[in-house]
C-alpha cells in the first residue's frame, strides 16, 4: 500500500471518531432520548391569524398552531394580531403535558375601538358600513369591533362624502368631513364623482338632455343625469382620446371631433368619418339651417350634406385659404358660414362669395392680431370672434363682434390678455368662457365676470360652456366640471 493511500485512510478514521460525540441542536430545546417526557402546546385565538412569539422569538406561524417537543419549563407567549392589542402571558409546561391555550380577543373590553365623527355643517346623517346609524354629527361611537369601516356623511343640498378607516383595538379615531354646498354650485371631479377626469375642453347637451364632456386626453365622459359612462379609443371607435369638439345634429346624432379624425354616435352605434376629413385634427363643428355640417380642421374646412363631402382648402381655393389652419366655424341665422384661419383672420362664405376680414379691414387696433380662437353667432345674428394674444409679438388679442354693419371690440372689466375659448348664447344673453373665468353679457352689453376670487369655479381656465334643458349652466374646465343650478343674473 502506498503512503498516500495510508494517509487517506487514517484521515477518514479520525473524522468518524470526532463526529461520534458531536452535539446536534434540534429546535427550541434539545430533544431528549425519551420522547414521552416532552410537552405539547396548542395555541388558538378568536379571531385567528395572530402571529405567535415564543420566548420573544417570532415563530413564523399564526394561530391556530401547535408546538411539539417542549422540555419542561416556563414559556413566554406573545400574540400579535393586526387589529387587536398584543396579548402577552407565561405558562408552565410539565413533562409529557399537552396544554391548550385559547385567547378570546372579543372578551377583552380594552380591545374595542371608538370613532368620533364631525362635519361642517354639523347635523349630517352618519352611515357606518352603508347602514344608517340614526346619529348625526358630531357623535362618538364606542364599543366598535376592530377592522375596516366605511363612514359616509350626508346633508341636504350638500355633496355626500365618505372615508374608509382601519380601527385598531383600544384606539380612538377622529374623522372630519367638510361637505360641499351644492345649493347653487356643484363640482364634478375625479375624486368626488364618476366623471373620471379633471381636464375637460369641450361640452355638449344632446337632444335628450344628456351631457357629453370631452377630455384633454382620456376620451369622453357621458352623463345621463344619473351616472357617468366613459368612451375612449379602447372601448369605441374614437380615433384619439383628445376631444376638441362635440356637436348634436337635429336628428339626435352626436358628432365628435378629435385630434385625429371625426366620428358619429347615434342610437348606440358609432360611425367613423375620419377618412372623409383626411384624418385631421378637428377644432370646431357647426350645422347650417339646411342641416349641412361644417367641420373646421387643421387641414382645411369640410362640408357634409348628408351624402357627399366637400373640401375647402389651399388645395381647392388657394386665393381664399392662405393656410389650412381653420380654428373655428359657425353658421349665422342667414346661413352664412364664418371661419377663423390661423394668423389670417376671419373669412365668411354666403354660398357664392368668400370675404376676408383681417383686423385692419375691420377698422380695429392691429394689436388685437389675426389669430382666431373661436367664432359664434348670437341669436340676433351678431358674429362674435375671440382673438389669441401673443405677448412676444406685442399682440394682446381680444373679443370683437360684427353687427352686420361694422366691427366693434367688446372690452370686459377685469379681463386682461386672455384666450376666449367658447361662446354660448341664450335668451338675449351671452356666456363667454376664457382663461380668466367666464363672463355673462346682457343684451345691453353690460358684463359680469365670474372668476376664482368671486365665485366657486374650480379654476380660471374655462374651456367650454353650455346650458342644459333644466336651465343649469355647465362649465368644462381644466380642473373638473361645474354645474351652476341657477344662472347668475
Amino acid at each position: 500500500m502506498s503512503s498516500k493511500n495510508l494517509f487517506i485512510i487514517l484521515g477518514l478514521i479520525i473524522l468518524l471518531i470526532s463526529c461520534k460525540d458531536k452535539e446536534v441542536f434540534t429546535g427550541i430545546n434539545e430533544v431528549e432520548e425519551n420522547m414521552d417526557s416532552l410537552g405539547k402546546l396548542i395555541i388558538t385565538s378568536d379571531p385567528p391569524n395572530a402571529r405567535i412569539f415564543l420566548n420573544n422569538k417570532n415563530m413564523g406561524v399564526s394561530t391556530p398552531d401547535t408546538f411539539k417537543f417542549l422540555v419542561e419549563g416556563i414559556y413566554k407567549i406573545t400574540l400579535k394580531h393586526p387589529y387587536f392589542l398584543d396579548s402577552v402571558f407565561t405558562t408552565y409546561i410539565n413533562q409529557s403535558e399537552k396544554k391548550e391555550i385559547f385567547i378570546n380577543y372579543r372578551a377583552n373590553a380594552n380591545n374595542y375601538a371608538k370613532i368620533y365623527c364631525n362635519s361642517s355643517p354639523q347635523g349630517a346623517q352618519i352611515f357606518l358600513n352603508d347602514s344608517l346609524t340614526n346619529e348625526k354629527t358630531p357623535h362618538s361611537f364606542s364599543g366598535l369591533y376592530p377592522g375596516e369601516y366605511k363612514i359616509k356623511i350626508t346633508y341636504p343640498e350638500h355633496r355626500s362624502d365618505s372615508s374608509s378607516v382601519t380601527l385598531l383595538g383600544g384606539r380612538k379615531f377622529d374623522v372630519y368631513f367638510s361637505l360641499e354646498d351644492t345649493t347653487e354650485w356643484v363640482s364634478y371631479k375625479y375624486y368626488n364623482s364618476g366623471i373620471g377626469d379633471n381636464y375637460f375642453q369641450s361640452i355638449e347637451v344632446d337632444n335628450s338632455g344628456n351631457i357629453w364632456f370631452g377630455t384633454l386626453q382620456n376620451g369622453i365622459s357621458f352623463y345621463d343625469k344619473k351616472k357617468f359612462i366613459r368612451f375612449n379609443s379602447e372601448n369605441s371607435i374614437l380615433q384619439d382620446n383628445s376631444i376638441n369638439a362635440i356637436k348634436t345634429e337635429k336628428n339626435g346624432s352626436v358628432w365628435i371631433g378629435t385630434n385625429n379624425g371625426l366620428v358619429k354616435y347615434q342610437n348606440g352605434s358609432w360611425t367613423n368619418y375620419s377618412d372623409a376629413i383626411l384624418g385631421s385634427n378637428v377644432r370646431s363643428i357647426d350645422f347650417d339651417s339646411k342641416g349641412e355640417m361644417w367641420v373646421a380642421t387643421l387641414l382645411g374646412l369640410f362640408r357634409y350634406d348628408g351624402a357627399r363631402w366637400y373640401e375647402y382648402s389651399s388645395k381647392t381655393l388657394p386665393s381664399v385659404f392662405q393656410n389650412n389652419l381653420i380654428t373655428s366655424v359657425a353658421a349665422d341665422k342667414d346661413n352664412k358660414i364664418w371661419i377663423g384661419i390661423g394668423n389670417v383672420g376671419v373669412v365668411s362664405y354666403d354660398g357664392s362669395n368668400w370675404v376676408n376680414y383681417s383686423i385692419s379691414s375691420m377698422g380695429l387696433s392691429s394689436a388685437i392680431g389675426n389669430n382666431v380662437s373661436r367664432i359664434k353667432s348670437d341669436m340676433k345674428g351678431n358674429i362674435w370672434v375671440g382673438f389669441i394674444p401673443n405677448t412676444k409679438q406685442g399682440i394682446r388679442g381680444g373679443l370683437v363682434y360684427f353687427n352686420g354693419t361694422s366691427w366693434r371690440e367688446q372690452r370686459i372689466t377685469g379681463i386682461g390678455e386672455t384666450v376666449w375659448q367658447d361662446f354660448y348664447f341664450y335668451n338675449n344673453k351671452g356666456y363667454f368662457a376664457s382663461q380668466q373665468g367666464f363672463v355673462i353679457l346682457d343684451e345691453s352689453n353690460n358684463s359680469t365676470l365670474y372668476n376664482i376670487f368671486n365665485s366657486k369655479i374650480p379654476t380660471a381656465d374655462i374651456r367650454a360652456i353650455r346650458r342644459d334643458k333644466s336651465g343649469s349652466l355647465w362649465l368644462a374646465t381644466m380642473n373638473g366640471a361645474m354645474k351652476i343650478k341657477t344662472i347668475p343674473e
